[in-house]
Order: structure tokens, then sequence, then C-alpha cells
């Protein structure tokens, strides 16, 4: 673990390579244990190895060490390690590459900046997790001070053209960074630029063509949400004539079932093979969203349904927009009709699920992960030029971790002694001198 100065302490263990586990020391105990190791046993001789050939010298452990902090990408992600998309995203594309180390807080970026000296940052955005535009921009725009060579690449899952304060926000963060989208759609309304790169598809083996087993039976999945008109299934369910279920946790109010037991909540949590397996048993799948004036986003819902070898019908809008090759895109008020037309036609069923093959194979994950090595490499920092005056966007105000940032988080410690704290380097130093 590494000490900051004040009283966070970072909690990171660097990725395998081959698993992109973490290991998370307890904040609380991680320094006591540290001082009772090293008054346990700094005075002792090293012990003889079993085996010669198990037992590491010194050489070899500086040596992994080395090969551990050899990271020229870090990448943050705000939500890594729980159940979101976001964080399924930034697994399925980056795990797999060598040389990239993770990041979830702008502590752990600036600490681990230090440590690995990455030639790029690249930062997974989504106005849910990082809610307050300012803090945002400071933290990012301290980062690029502080680490003026490094390359900073915001992925925005979600960007909203619409909102003048955000499109402000945008194009602060251009100056200082290359900014990235996943909407194919969102590059020709924005005023700032922005280069899109597909979102991709999971690397995850379809499950096997199966026959239908849930006659005039579909299904949906995703984070309850009122903008996917979940609360609208009912009214799809009555007019197609079809029982829905809906893979997702809604509020406990909803129950199990409801609209007469039309729409079932699947509310188990199910791993990605599992709940695939689950879509392949039904005759179509249905994504709905809202739709929302120069509101770009992406469905990575929508997209992991297509390796369920079942025909998937979106919403026609700017959501499920750059899926136009791969889905059936369908105004809401004709959806029920279309559901009835491919409950009766075996054929469109297997075109649909047709095309849906051919665009999986276009966009294999390798590929993804080969746009972004390339575009690292064709990437330059870009230096803030002039000053940050007029930055401030909306009404929301630097943030408190912002100010921590700007202030004191650089401030590292040059050595192991000087990290420890006063009893414990008086400890030290008491040992030393015996």
């Amino acid at each position: 673990f590494v000490p900051i100065v004040g009283e966070e302490v970072a909690t990171y263990g660097f990725t395998s390579e081959d698993t992109g586990n973490f290991l998370t020391p307890d904040d609380q105990l991680a320094p006591g244990i540290m001082k009772e190791v090293y008054e346990k046993y700094s005075g002792k001789p090293r012990q003889p190895p079993v085996k010669s050939d198990i037992s590491p010298t010194w050489q070899d452990a500086a040596n992994l060490m080395r090969a551990e902090t050899k990271k020229g990408v870090l990448v943050f992600t705000k939500s890594l390690g729980i159940a979101c998309g976001i964080s399924s995203y930034t697994y399925d594309l980056f795990a797999g590459m060598t040389g990239v180390g993770f990041a979830r807080s702008w502590s752990e970026v600036f600490v681990f900046a230090k440590m690995l000296q990455p030639r790029v940052l690249h930062i997974q955005h989504e106005h849910g997790l990082h809610w307050d535009d300012n803090e945002f921009l400071h933290s990012t725009l301290a980062f690029q001070r502080r680490h003026p060579k490094v390359v900073i690449v915001i992925t925005h899952h979600t960007l909203m053209l619409a909102d003048q304060g955000r499109v402000q926000f945008y194009q602060h963060l251009s100056r200082i960074a290359h900014l990235v989208c996943l909407n194919a759609e969102a590059p020709y309304h924005a005023s700032f630029p922005l280069r899109h790169i597909e979102h991709g598809i999971p690397a995850y083996d379809p499950p096997m063509p199966t026959h239908i087993l849930r006659l005039n039976h579909i299904a949906t999945f995703g984070f309850w949400d009122e903008e996917k008109r979940h609360e609208q299934l009912c009214e799809v369910a009555e007019e197609a004539g079809v029982a829905i279920d809906l893979y997702s946790n809604p509020p406990g109010e909803f129950g199990e079932q409801t609209c007469d037991g039309l729409v079932s909540f699947q509310r188990a949590f199910l791993d990605t093979p599992s709940l695939l397996s689950a879509l392949s048993e039904y005759t179509l799948l249905v994504f709905l969203r809202k739709a929302n004036h120069l509101f770009f986003a992406v469905s990575g819902s929508a997209r992991m349904a297509l390796l369920a070898n079942v025909p998937v019908i979106c919403e026609d809008n700017n959501h499920f927009g750059d899926l136009a090759d791969a889905v059936d895109l369908v105004k809401f008020e004709d959806i029920p009709a279309r559901i009835k037309v491919y409950l009766n036609n075996a054929t469109l069923r297997d075109e649909q699920v047709k095309r849906q093959q051919a665009f999986l194979a276009k966009w294999p994950q390798e590929r993804i992960q080969r746009v972004h090595l390339d575009m690292y490499e064709s990437l330059r920092p870009r230096p803030l030029v002039g000053g940050a005056e007029g930055w401030e966007v909306g009404e929301v105000k630097m943030g408190d971790e912002a100010k921590k940032l700007a202030e004191k988080m650089n401030t590292f410690a040059d050595s192991g002694l000087a990290s420890l704290d006063v009893d414990m380097q008086a400890a030290v130093v008491e040992k030393e001198e015996a």
C-alpha cells in the first residue's frame, strides 16, 4: 500500500496480467502489520531456502516488481469492481491487454501515475459517476499540470449535447485531453474535437443455437431505469399478446410480477454466461429507451444480447442508432405489432440473427483493443495553452476532493522511513542506532 500525505491510504495491488484481479490491503491494519513484520524480522538473517529453485532472491523480487510497474497505460474507472456496465466494459476491453494498470479514484490516479510513469491516462467518464463537472475538470487539469508528458484520453459513455453547460464542460476538457465517444452519431453534432470508437462486443462464447423453449415469451435486461421504459412493459406485453421477463432488480413495491402475470421480474444476479444461456431460450429480445434530444449513449445490454442467437429489437432513437446494421430498429408505438410479426415468421427470425452474427464478426474484442493501442501510439499530450480562468461550469463549485488534489495530493514521501508516522519513525531510528 502507498501512504499519501494526510490520513488517506491508497489501496491497491498491481493487477496480474492473466487475471486482472485486485489485492486490496486493509486501510487501517496495513500500517500496524508493516511495523509488526519489520520489528519481528528486520534483525534476523535471511532464512536458507528449502529449495533453491523456488526461493526467490532479492534480485528476483526486484525484477518482478520492475515488471509489475511497467505499465504504459493507466485506466481510471470509478465503478471498477462493482456491478456496473462501465465496469464490465472496462474489464472486457482492458483486462486482456498487457501493460495496463487500473485506478478507482483520483487519489489512486495520482499515486499510481507517480509509481508507474504511464504514457497514457485513459479515463472512463459517466456523468452518473462523476456528477460534479467542476471537480472532474479541475482534477483533470491538476493531473495534466503535474504530468504534462502524459497523454490524457477520456471516453465519454454519455454525452448531453443539448445542455450548454455540459457542452462548455466538454469544450474545456478538449483543451487538455483527447475525447472519445462510443456512439457513432455524436461526433456529427459536437462543437469540439471528438472521435468515435465502437463499443465492441464482450469476448464471450455465445450459447449454441437452440429451439425456442419459451413460446410467445420475450425478454429484456438491464439496470432498472424509468428512461428504459421498464414501467411501460405492461403496455407492450398487452398489445403484443406476449409475456415479458425483465432480468433486473426493480423497486420492492413491484414484487415479482405485474400486469396479472404478463411481466415477471427475474431478480437473481446472473453472470454473463448464465444470462446468455437464459436469454437464448426466448423468441425475441427487446430493448427500449426514451428519446432525448442530442443525448448520446450506447447500450452495452443490447450489444451483449447479440450473443444470445435470438432476434433483437431496439427502439429507434439516438441511443440505439449506431446498431442500425445489427438490430431491428422500430419506433416505440410500432414495437407490439413488430413483435407479432416475428412470432409468426421463423424465416425473419433467422435472417435477423444472421445480421447480428455479421456485426459480431465485424467487431470482435481484439479489433477494439487494436484500435485503442493504435490510438495511444498516435496521440500526443495536450498542455493547456493560456490560463484556466472561467473554467467553472454551471453553479456547482469545485468539490472537496479536487481541492485536496490541487493543494497536496502530489506531495509524496521521499523514502520508506518518511512515510511512517512519528512513533514508527522513532522505533526504526532507535533500532538502527542500536
